[in-house]
């Protein structure tokens, strides 16, 4: 959501997304009941990216229910309109705005919904947060889930090039300010933002590191290039060593969700 948001849309990203969208509904059922997501719920999807985890927010809502996503990426949004029109979904709208103005109306919305967005947005954490706060009803839910890089683990070892983009990566989200164990730290920024936290859930997903399906880090290639942490010869190298990975080599992913009532 922030200018300087660091991946970059592709069908290696889109791959990513789906797989991340089908694992999240599956694993966080719970996490879903405790805020609300079921029919006829209003929820926004602050940071809604190509839109996937937003189609199963649609489908958990019904025909009753409305989804609002909220991306400032065009080609992001593009991709949502076109994959929730696909779908038939006519209780979804996708519209243009910051993670911290929406430009949604106040206290109407049942679940303010944000997926790996407070890691791209380190120093304004409070202000979505009191965004967030503004936008539900009383009585409606922040629903936040993150990672922690740090406890990513291979169940092989990768190649070098591998290491080397994302330890680049990682390091160019915590020179801008992020906060990289922002996923232990929901609660604590949830608390400070005037919720009440109502649910907690930690958990590693297996993901096969394969060709269709690359990590964020390469989707940041280019805001490293941008930003001088890398140059052609390394995306290359990068991309020669993604492409040596035996295919189903699994790296295992911390997720962490935070479910929070605004009293």
């Amino acid at each position: 959501m922030a200018n300087d948001y660091t991946l970059r849309l592709s069908e290696h990203e889109l791959n990513r997304y789906r797989m991340m969208a089908i694992h999240a509904r599956a694993a966080e059922t719970a996490a879903w009941q405790a805020a609300g997501i079921d029919k006829g719920a209003r929820i926004v999807d602050i940071g809604c990216g190509p839109g996937l985890p937003l189609l199963e927010l649609a489908e958990a809502v019904g025909p009753d229910g409305r989804v609002v996503g909220v991306d400032q990426s065009d080609e992001a949004r593009q991709t949502a309109e076109a994959l929730a029109a696909e779908a038939g979904y006519r209780h979804v709208e996708i519209r243009a705005g910051d993670a911290a103005a929406t430009g949604l109306p106040a206290g109407e919305w049942d679940v303010v919904h944000m997926r790996h967005v407070l890691l791209h947005n380190g120093p304004r954490i409070g202000e979505i947060l009191d965004h967030a706060l503004d936008l539900l009803r009383p009585g409606g839910h922040v629903y936040l889930n993150e990672t922690d890089p740090g406890t990513h683990r291979f169940e092989e070892d990768p190649p070098d090039g591998v290491v080397d983009m994302e330890a680049r990566y990682w390091a160019l989200l915590a020179d801008r300010g992020n906060d990289l164990s922002v996923g232990p730290h929901l609660g604590r920024y949830a608390t400070r933002a005037g919720f009440d936290v109502v649910h907690r859930q930690a958990r590693f997903d297996a993901f096969p590191l394969v060709p269709d399906v690359r990590p964020p880090s390469w989707a940041g290639r280019q805001a490293m290039l941008d930003a001088g942490v890398c140059d052609e010869a390394d995306v290359r190298r990068w991309d020669e060593a993604l492409n040596d990975v035996v295919p189903g080599t699994v790296i295992y992913v911390s997720q962490f969700t935070v479910v929070a009532r605004k009293p």
